[in-house]
């Protein structure tokens, strides 16, 4: 699909117009969309977004820019830092269909993030917004819950998204069966950056916590499977759990983080020298011929 680009000026009605006109083009599968924008080369679909008052079609990275002057945002003002991404979040959350087994507060968290590949696994994946639904409601809510919350699902999506990389893996209940363990190891040790050579992690701490965030994932997948009547994968997910993960991952985490850090080399002393003396006044070193001017 294409975008055409077509001057809307600032009239709401054309842009209605040409919102069902791109809706349809987007069922159809094939066409060209009208946009409100002018972009000096062609567009693509993915690259435009809606405007959440006025409904016209724009470039998702300037999309900030006119939310500023829309004409129909009724609380139009100064941007302030991070106004683009909250934008972004807003029109996540309003456009983006919330899952029946997700909560508001968890969804407004989730569509709170960074638009990208991270964020749309977020998204998209039902072991993943489980774990964090289950973070939702064991944590009090603050800031810093949310934060945490963010925090720990990113990795969990990060992780999905290395072993599709460089494993046969494709969704976490390929991760929970047994025979797949070692693909599940080679993943973990990517994301941290596992040295072979050395036996070490460039990211320890963030080992250790891939430990506890894939007992979670085995949580919410054996919970999945009891649902849907498949208990063949809720127990692989049950074995899965019950792996120590101590014994393989964790330990060169741990070896890491007991290795002593490199401290800054003391100057050294100086011996025999004499001693420094403190340098004469100015005026005792200036020319005995040089006069001052009056």
């Amino acid at each position: 699909m294409n975008i055409q680009t077509q001057s809307g000026a600032h009239n709401p009605a054309k842009r209605i117009c040409q919102r069902v006109h791109s809706v349809a083009v987007a069922r159809r599968g094939s066409g060209e969309m009208a946009s409100c924008s002018r972009p000096k080369v062609p567009g693509y679909t993915p690259d435009y977004t809606h405007c959440l008052h006025c409904q016209g079609l724009y470039i998702q990275k300037s999309l900030w820019k006119h939310v500023r002057y829309c004409p129909l945002n009724p609380k139009a003002e100064e941007p302030k830092p991070g106004q683009k991404m909250r934008i972004q979040s807003a029109k996540a959350f309003k456009l983006c269909p919330q899952p029946d087994y997700v909560s508001t507060g968890l969804w407004k968290i989730v569509c709170g993030m960074n638009s990208g590949q991270v964020s749309f696994v977020v998204r998209n994946d039902k072991c993943i917004l489980l774990m964090g639904e289950e973070l939702y409601n064991k944590l009090q809510p603050d800031d810093r819950r949310n934060k945490y919350i963010q925090q720990r699902m990113r990795e969990v999506a990060r992780l999905l998204i290395t072993a599709r990389t460089c494993t046969p893996l494709m969704c976490f209940e390929d991760l929970v069966i047994p025979s797949n363990l070692p693909h599940v190891i080679t993943a973990v040790r990517a994301v941290a950056g596992y040295n072979e050579e050395n036996k070490t992690y460039d990211h320890p701490t963030l080992a250790i916590q891939m430990g506890y965030n894939l007992m979670n994932i085995g949580s919410a997948v054996e919970s999945c499977a009891l649902k849907s009547g498949r208990h063949k994968v809720a127990e692989s997910a049950g074995k899965f759990k019950s792996f120590k993960w101590n014994e393989v991952v964790l330990a060169g985490a741990l070896s890491t983080l007991g290795e002593p850090k490199n401290k800054c080399a003391q100057p050294t002393r100086r011996t025999g020298a004499q001693p420094t003396r403190r340098p004469a006044d100015p005026a005792h070193r200036r020319p005995a011929n040089l006069k001052k001017h009056r």
